[in-house]
């Protein structure tokens, strides 16, 4: 892919508001359209995929559900209470897969969102076209942060349970 502008996509000013209130022109070069027009396909992709894999997750969280709740009434009905266990185990794992699902999906429409404000702008040529392609990718890079955040506390979080509970494992076996 070539790095240089191509010549039929004309120059765009859009004003954008300044700190002090006032408002600043900048235009949206041919370039920098170019980069954009380049980038659409591989947003587009991208959030087809997180739709996908939210798809996946949702389908295989169903199963596990499914077969959570066979199993869990095969061993009811048969005393067994450790496959028991393991099916509420699977039950709570098919949780965590259908609630993943649904976070996976608000990345996918702040992406797709995003892909089609580009489209817009590039048909358009207008300043609320591109202001409105970076409202979508800011939100998807928030969500995204969040979600990091988020993912960050439970990791360390679990960590120190796992920390904990070996620690507490240890004293009572040693206790006699």
């Amino acid at each position: 892919m070539s790095e240089e502008p191509t010549d039929h996509l004309p120059e765009t000013e859009f004003s954008i508001g300044a700190t002090d209130g006032s408002a600043v022109m900048v235009g949206l070069t041919p370039l920098a359209q170019q980069y954009l027009d380049e980038t659409r396909p591989w947003v587009r992709f991208i959030s087809i995929m997180t739709f996908v894999m939210a798809g996946l997750m949702l389908l295989l969280g169903v199963v596990m559900v499914s077969v959570a709740v066979f199993g869990g009434l095969v061993a009811r009905n048969r005393g067994a209470l450790g496959v028991l266990g393991s099916a509420i185990g699977g039950g709570v794992m098919a949780l965590v897969y259908l609630a993943l699902a649904c976070v996976y999906i608000a990345p996918g429409v702040y992406l797709s969102r995003y892909a089609a404000a580009i489209k817009l702008l590039r048909a358009n040529c207008n300043p609320g076209g591109l202001e409105d392609a970076l409202k979508h990718q800011k939100s998807f890079w928030r969500f995204v942060g969040i979600v990091t955040v988020i993912s960050l506390a439970v990791g360390v979080a679990g960590v120190c349970l796992v920390i904990v509970a070996g620690v507490m494992a240890a004293v009572m076996a040693a206790r006699p």
